[in-house]
């Protein structure tokens, strides 16, 4: 149930890369790498953020909290999508792309512009 929950940020992303005109993963190997993608710019983002002052040292720790969250799932569906499991790194795949949304709402709320 709490996957299913999570499936429309993972329908989001998908209809985001065929809007951008990025081809859509197909598979969960390409999916992680995505979110991973994703991941690494709103990290550039954010030290941009930091250097420029937009963001104090507060923010920042907060935001790397929910970018540890994400750092644990990525490593989660890799692992299980390395040993086969396709369902467990789905599942994980799910809960990164869940914090990924919840970072970029939270920079966002910040004044943080994406990179």
């Amino acid at each position: 149930m709490r996957a299913l929950k999570y499936w429309y940020v993972v329908l989001l992303l998908l209809t985001g890369c065929a809007q951008l005109g990025a081809p859509a993963p197909q598979s969960i190997g390409q999916s992680i790498y995505y979110a991973q993608s994703t991941e690494i710019a709103l990290m550039q983002s954010l030290d941009n953020a930091v250097l420029a002052g937009t963001v104090n040292k507060a923010q920042a720790t907060q935001a790397q909290a929910i970018i540890s969250q994400i750092d644990v799932a990525l490593t989660a569906a890799r692992v299980a999508d390395g040993a086969g499991n396709t369902a467990a790194a789905q599942s994980n795949l799910v809960i990164a792309n869940a914090a990924i949304l919840q970072l970029q709402q939270y920079l966002a709320a910040q004044g943080v512009k994406p990179k």
